[in-house]
């Protein structure tokens, strides 16, 4: 009986592991093409303070999509981060894009769905970072 119950256990967990990848997988193709936008967002200005913030974290979001295809929860926290800056960095792309175009043209709706997916991407990635954590932290104690 409690075989069947261990079988039943590995199964779900080999479940729940490959939709987590699947997850991550998104968010990490998610993150990369947001980093395109931003990177194409921070090219319409010459270089300066502003531009050059857009282009170091437009830089840093490929690194951390890549971070996530391996274990652990630093590299899910990591991508919490960049995640949790995009209010910001927003804000600052809204900024200079009324200010190099003109202000009717901002396509508020794609800022819109940008910060919803950033939202629930950074829900996902601190939650499963925190099971991560704790699971590493019971098996250590086991051993």
């Amino acid at each position: 009986m409690t075989s069947v119950k261990s079988r039943k256990r590995q199964w779900i967990e080999k479940e729940l592991a490959g939709a987590d990848r699947g997850i991550l997988i998104a968010i990490a193709l998610e993150q990369i093409a947001l980093s395109v936008l931003v990177l194409y967002i921070a090219a319409m200005f010459p270089s300066g303070s502003r531009g050059n913030l857009l282009r170091l974290y437009a830089l840093a979001g490929p690194i951390s999509a890549f971070a996530l295809f391996f274990n652990g929860p630093l590299p899910r926290i990591i991508s919490m981060l960049w995640h949790a800056a995009s209010p910001y960095v927003r804000l600052l792309a809204v900024a200079i894009a009324r200010g190099t175009l003109r202000a009717d043209s901002t396509p508020t709706s794609v800022y819109l769905w940008w910060g919803f997916f950033d939202v629930v991407a950074a829900l996902y990635l601190a939650t499963t970072a925190v099971i991560q954590y704790r699971k590493r932290r019971s098996t250590r104690q086991n051993l």
